[in-house]
Protein backbone atom coordinates (compact mmCIF):
# COMPACT_ATOMS: atom_id res chain seq x y z
CA UNK A 1 0.00 0.00 0.00
CA UNK A 2 1.19 3.86 -0.58
CA UNK A 3 0.08 6.49 1.39
CA UNK A 4 0.12 10.12 -0.33
CA UNK A 5 -0.71 13.36 1.22
CA UNK A 6 -0.38 17.08 0.05
CA UNK A 7 -1.03 20.42 1.50
CA UNK A 8 -4.50 22.49 -0.21
CA UNK A 9 -3.31 25.41 -1.50
CA UNK A 10 -5.59 28.32 -3.10
CA UNK A 11 -6.59 26.69 -6.36
CA UNK A 12 -8.58 23.90 -4.27
CA UNK A 13 -9.77 26.41 -1.60
CA UNK A 14 -13.97 25.65 -1.27
CA UNK A 15 -13.81 23.02 -3.75
CA UNK A 16 -15.75 19.49 -2.84
CA UNK A 17 -13.16 16.81 -1.67
CA UNK A 18 -14.03 14.41 -4.95
CA UNK A 19 -13.18 17.81 -6.98
CA UNK A 20 -9.94 18.43 -4.86
CA UNK A 21 -8.35 15.22 -4.99
CA UNK A 22 -7.89 15.13 -8.78
CA UNK A 23 -6.32 18.07 -8.69
CA UNK A 24 -4.01 17.68 -5.99
CA UNK A 25 -3.16 13.75 -6.98
CA UNK A 26 -2.75 14.64 -10.80
CA UNK A 27 -3.33 10.56 -11.31
CA UNK A 28 -6.72 10.17 -9.82
CA UNK A 29 -9.75 10.92 -11.61
CA UNK A 30 -12.57 12.11 -10.29
CA UNK A 31 -14.34 8.93 -10.11
CA UNK A 32 -11.74 7.16 -8.55
CA UNK A 33 -11.62 9.95 -5.48
CA UNK A 34 -15.12 8.69 -4.79
CA UNK A 35 -13.99 5.14 -4.68
CA UNK A 36 -11.13 6.16 -2.45
CA UNK A 37 -13.88 8.23 -0.31
CA UNK A 38 -16.31 5.16 -0.16
CA UNK A 39 -14.06 2.80 0.90
CA UNK A 40 -12.64 5.21 3.88
CA UNK A 41 -8.88 5.69 1.72
CA UNK A 42 -9.22 9.54 2.21
CA UNK A 43 -7.94 11.27 5.64
CA UNK A 44 -8.25 15.25 5.96
CA UNK A 45 -5.85 16.06 8.67
CA UNK A 46 -5.53 12.77 9.85
CA UNK A 47 -9.26 11.52 10.47
CA UNK A 48 -10.93 9.46 7.42
CA UNK A 49 -13.50 11.70 5.70
CA UNK A 50 -16.13 9.45 3.40
CA UNK A 51 -18.13 12.69 2.42
CA UNK A 52 -17.67 13.57 -1.09
CA UNK A 53 -19.24 17.35 -1.09
CA UNK A 54 -17.05 18.16 2.38
CA UNK A 55 -15.57 21.82 1.45
CA UNK A 56 -11.89 21.76 1.19
CA UNK A 57 -9.62 24.26 3.18
CA UNK A 58 -6.52 26.10 2.25
CA UNK A 59 -3.69 24.33 4.47
CA UNK A 60 -5.62 21.22 5.14
CA UNK A 61 -3.43 17.99 5.15
CA UNK A 62 -4.85 15.57 2.55
CA UNK A 63 -4.39 12.24 2.37
CA UNK A 64 -5.20 8.56 0.31
CA UNK A 65 -4.11 5.56 0.71
CA UNK A 66 -4.19 3.42 -1.90
CA UNK A 67 -2.54 0.02 -3.76
CA UNK A 68 0.26 1.16 -6.03
CA UNK A 69 -0.46 1.62 -9.76
CA UNK A 70 1.58 -1.83 -10.23
CA UNK A 71 -0.70 -4.18 -7.96
CA UNK A 72 -3.53 -6.21 -8.84
CA UNK A 73 -6.45 -4.19 -9.15
CA UNK A 74 -8.75 -7.46 -9.02
CA UNK A 75 -9.46 -7.28 -5.09
CA UNK A 76 -11.20 -10.61 -4.95
CA UNK A 77 -7.98 -12.20 -6.12
CA UNK A 78 -5.76 -11.14 -4.25
CA UNK A 79 -3.18 -14.29 -2.97
CA UNK A 80 -4.96 -16.57 -0.43
CA UNK A 81 -8.59 -15.20 -0.16
CA UNK A 82 -11.43 -15.99 -2.76
CA UNK A 83 -15.02 -14.40 -3.89
CA UNK A 84 -16.81 -13.41 -0.35
CA UNK A 85 -20.23 -16.23 0.05
CA UNK A 86 -23.08 -14.01 -0.66
CA UNK A 87 -26.04 -15.53 2.21
CA UNK A 88 -28.91 -12.93 1.10
CA UNK A 89 -29.72 -10.32 -1.56
CA UNK A 90 -32.45 -8.39 -2.45
CA UNK A 91 -33.23 -5.03 -3.68
CA UNK A 92 -32.28 -2.96 -0.77
CA UNK A 93 -30.01 -5.82 1.70
CA UNK A 94 -27.10 -8.00 1.06
CA UNK A 95 -25.88 -10.57 3.86
CA UNK A 96 -22.02 -12.23 2.96
CA UNK A 97 -20.06 -14.57 5.04
CA UNK A 98 -16.82 -12.40 6.62
CA UNK A 99 -13.91 -14.52 6.74
CA UNK A 100 -11.60 -14.35 9.34
CA UNK A 101 -8.58 -12.26 9.48
CA UNK A 102 -10.50 -9.74 7.25
CA UNK A 103 -11.56 -6.43 8.37
CA UNK A 104 -15.03 -5.12 8.07
CA UNK A 105 -14.02 -2.11 6.96
CA UNK A 106 -11.22 0.25 6.16
CA UNK A 107 -8.01 0.38 8.49
CA UNK A 108 -5.17 2.86 8.60
CA UNK A 109 -2.96 0.67 7.20
CA UNK A 110 -5.35 -1.33 4.82
CA UNK A 111 -7.57 0.61 2.58
CA UNK A 112 -8.25 -2.07 0.10
CA UNK A 113 -8.22 -5.15 1.51
CA UNK A 114 -11.17 -5.05 3.41
CA UNK A 115 -15.40 -6.55 3.50
CA UNK A 116 -16.72 -3.30 2.52
CA UNK A 117 -14.32 -2.77 -0.20
CA UNK A 118 -14.02 -6.33 -1.57
CA UNK A 119 -17.82 -6.35 -1.68
CA UNK A 120 -17.89 -2.99 -3.30
CA UNK A 121 -15.68 -4.23 -5.84
CA UNK A 122 -17.27 -7.56 -6.22
CA UNK A 123 -20.49 -5.95 -7.11
CA UNK A 124 -19.14 -3.41 -9.30
CA UNK A 125 -17.85 -6.03 -11.71
CA UNK A 126 -20.72 -8.27 -11.42
CA UNK A 127 -23.40 -5.43 -12.19
CA UNK A 128 -21.20 -2.98 -14.53
CA UNK A 129 -21.68 0.29 -12.05
CA UNK A 130 -20.64 1.63 -8.81
CA UNK A 131 -22.65 0.16 -6.08
CA UNK A 132 -24.36 1.55 -3.15
CA UNK A 133 -23.12 0.09 0.18
CA UNK A 134 -23.21 0.94 4.29
CA UNK A 135 -22.32 -0.93 7.47
CA UNK A 136 -24.77 -0.85 10.25
CA UNK A 137 -23.23 -3.69 12.53
CA UNK A 138 -19.33 -4.65 12.32
CA UNK A 139 -17.10 -7.41 13.46
CA UNK A 140 -13.65 -7.78 14.53
CA UNK A 141 -10.97 -8.70 12.49
CA UNK A 142 -10.12 -12.09 13.69
CA UNK A 143 -14.23 -13.05 14.07
CA UNK A 144 -15.98 -14.66 10.55
CA UNK A 145 -19.45 -15.22 9.88
CA UNK A 146 -22.85 -13.00 8.87
CA UNK A 147 -22.49 -9.56 8.21
CA UNK A 148 -25.51 -7.73 6.62
CA UNK A 149 -25.09 -4.27 4.20
CA UNK A 150 -27.58 -2.30 2.99
CA UNK A 151 -27.98 -1.85 -1.16
CA UNK A 152 -30.32 1.64 -0.96
CA UNK A 153 -30.64 4.60 1.05
CA UNK A 154 -34.02 3.47 1.35
CA UNK A 155 -32.62 0.72 4.08
CA UNK A 156 -30.40 2.83 6.39
CA UNK A 157 -33.29 4.46 8.45
CA UNK A 158 -34.70 0.60 9.35
CA UNK A 159 -31.38 -0.93 9.45
CA UNK A 160 -29.99 2.07 11.93
CA UNK A 161 -33.07 1.35 13.97
CA UNK A 162 -33.19 -2.27 14.50
CA UNK A 163 -29.15 -2.16 15.71
CA UNK A 164 -29.61 0.88 17.82
CA UNK A 165 -33.33 -0.38 19.33
CA UNK A 166 -31.68 -3.97 19.89
CA UNK A 167 -34.49 -5.66 17.59
CA UNK A 168 -31.42 -8.01 16.02
CA UNK A 169 -31.02 -11.14 17.41
CA UNK A 170 -27.04 -12.32 17.17
CA UNK A 171 -26.15 -15.45 17.85
CA UNK A 172 -22.05 -16.74 17.80
CA UNK A 173 -20.29 -19.80 18.69
CA UNK A 174 -16.68 -19.66 20.44
CA UNK A 175 -14.59 -22.18 20.92
CA UNK A 176 -12.94 -21.82 24.28
CA UNK A 177 -10.33 -22.64 26.79
CA UNK A 178 -11.12 -24.36 30.01
CA UNK A 179 -14.07 -25.54 31.88
CA UNK A 180 -17.20 -23.40 31.41
CA UNK A 181 -18.52 -22.01 35.04
CA UNK A 182 -22.03 -23.45 34.42
CA UNK A 183 -24.38 -24.93 32.13
CA UNK A 184 -25.95 -21.59 31.13
CA UNK A 185 -24.90 -18.01 32.47
CA UNK A 186 -25.01 -13.94 31.82
CA UNK A 187 -22.44 -11.81 32.19
CA UNK A 188 -23.42 -8.15 33.24
CA UNK A 189 -20.63 -5.29 33.70
CA UNK A 190 -19.46 -1.57 32.23
CA UNK A 191 -16.62 -1.99 29.75
CA UNK A 192 -14.22 0.79 28.62
CA UNK A 193 -15.77 3.07 25.95
CA UNK A 194 -12.25 2.84 24.17
CA UNK A 195 -9.63 0.32 24.08
CA UNK A 196 -6.68 0.68 26.55
CA UNK A 197 -3.27 1.03 24.37
CA UNK A 198 -2.65 -2.08 24.17
CA UNK A 199 -5.99 -2.51 22.38
CA UNK A 200 -7.73 -4.05 25.27
CA UNK A 201 -11.21 -3.26 26.42
CA UNK A 202 -11.58 -3.89 30.26
CA UNK A 203 -14.43 -3.85 33.29
CA UNK A 204 -14.70 -0.13 34.28
CA UNK A 205 -16.01 1.73 36.72
CA UNK A 206 -18.49 3.85 34.99
CA UNK A 207 -17.78 2.48 31.44
CA UNK A 208 -20.75 1.35 28.90
CA UNK A 209 -23.17 -1.41 30.15
CA UNK A 210 -22.49 -5.10 28.44
CA UNK A 211 -24.57 -7.85 28.64
CA UNK A 212 -23.84 -11.72 27.31
CA UNK A 213 -25.91 -14.41 27.90
CA UNK A 214 -24.10 -17.76 27.32
CA UNK A 215 -24.69 -22.01 27.08
CA UNK A 216 -23.04 -24.37 26.47
CA UNK A 217 -23.52 -26.76 22.98
CA UNK A 218 -20.36 -29.45 23.33
CA UNK A 219 -17.53 -30.18 25.86
CA UNK A 220 -14.97 -30.99 23.80
CA UNK A 221 -11.49 -32.32 25.30
CA UNK A 222 -9.83 -29.26 27.55
CA UNK A 223 -12.70 -26.75 26.36
CA UNK A 224 -16.03 -26.56 24.98
CA UNK A 225 -18.35 -24.97 22.61
CA UNK A 226 -20.12 -21.59 23.47
CA UNK A 227 -23.32 -20.60 22.01
CA UNK A 228 -23.13 -16.45 23.26
CA UNK A 229 -25.61 -14.46 22.92
CA UNK A 230 -24.92 -10.72 23.47
CA UNK A 231 -28.03 -8.34 24.43
CA UNK A 232 -25.20 -4.98 23.70
CA UNK A 233 -23.06 -4.61 20.61
CA UNK A 234 -19.76 -3.44 22.63
CA UNK A 235 -16.22 -3.73 21.57
CA UNK A 236 -14.69 -6.85 22.47
CA UNK A 237 -17.99 -7.89 24.49
CA UNK A 238 -18.04 -11.72 24.04
CA UNK A 239 -14.40 -11.89 24.11
CA UNK A 240 -13.71 -9.88 27.46
CA UNK A 241 -16.93 -11.84 28.84
CA UNK A 242 -15.65 -15.10 28.16
CA UNK A 243 -11.67 -14.44 29.79
CA UNK A 244 -13.61 -12.93 32.81
CA UNK A 245 -15.53 -16.00 33.13
CA UNK A 246 -12.56 -18.45 33.15
CA UNK A 247 -12.66 -19.89 29.69
CA UNK A 248 -10.75 -17.54 26.88
CA UNK A 249 -11.53 -17.84 23.22
CA UNK A 250 -9.43 -19.68 21.62
CA UNK A 251 -6.95 -17.73 19.33
CA UNK A 252 -7.45 -14.88 21.36
CA UNK A 253 -3.87 -14.10 22.71
CA UNK A 254 -4.82 -10.82 23.75
CA UNK A 255 -7.07 -11.87 26.22
CA UNK A 256 -5.06 -14.63 27.64
CA UNK A 257 -6.20 -17.03 25.05
CA UNK A 258 -4.31 -19.78 23.86
CA UNK A 259 -2.64 -19.44 20.46
CA UNK A 260 -4.13 -20.85 17.06
CA UNK A 261 -4.54 -20.55 13.30
CA UNK A 262 -7.18 -18.06 13.84
CA UNK A 263 -9.68 -16.68 16.35
CA UNK A 264 -12.51 -19.08 17.20
CA UNK A 265 -15.22 -16.84 17.17
CA UNK A 266 -18.11 -17.14 14.61
CA UNK A 267 -21.01 -15.25 14.26
CA UNK A 268 -23.58 -17.90 13.04
CA UNK A 269 -27.11 -16.09 12.98
CA UNK A 270 -28.40 -12.47 12.66
CA UNK A 271 -32.32 -12.68 12.98
CA UNK A 272 -33.67 -8.83 12.05
CA UNK A 273 -36.42 -7.20 11.04
CA UNK A 274 -36.28 -6.13 6.97
CA UNK A 275 -35.90 -2.75 6.56
CA UNK A 276 -38.96 -2.38 4.20
CA UNK A 277 -41.32 -5.04 5.20
CA UNK A 278 -40.63 -5.54 8.56
CA UNK A 279 -40.24 -9.56 8.10
CA UNK A 280 -38.05 -11.15 10.22
CA UNK A 281 -34.38 -12.44 8.02
CA UNK A 282 -33.04 -14.98 9.73
CA UNK A 283 -29.32 -15.05 8.46
CA UNK A 284 -26.86 -18.15 8.94
CA UNK A 285 -23.74 -18.53 8.25
CA UNK A 286 -22.10 -22.43 9.21
CA UNK A 287 -18.86 -22.63 11.13
CA UNK A 288 -16.09 -22.50 8.91
CA UNK A 289 -14.35 -25.88 8.56
CA UNK A 290 -10.77 -23.93 10.01
CA UNK A 291 -13.37 -23.05 13.14
CA UNK A 292 -14.25 -26.63 13.47
CA UNK A 293 -10.81 -28.29 13.12
CA UNK A 294 -7.80 -28.35 15.07
CA UNK A 295 -6.02 -25.90 16.53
Amino acid sequence: MERLQEIAGSEVEGLRLDQALPRLFTDLSRRAARRLLNDGAVYVDGRRQRVASRAVRKGQRLEIVRAPASADKAISRKEGVGPLEILFEDDVLIAVEKPSGLPAQATVTDAVHNLEARLREMLRRRDGRPPYLALHHRLDRGTSGVMVLAKHRQANKGLATAFSERKVTKIYLARVDGKPPASSWEVENTLSAKPWEDGRVMREAGGRAASTEFQVREEISGGALIEARPKTGRLHQIRVHLADSGVPVIGDTLYGGPPASRLMLHAYRLEIPHPLTGKTLTLESPAPADFQGER
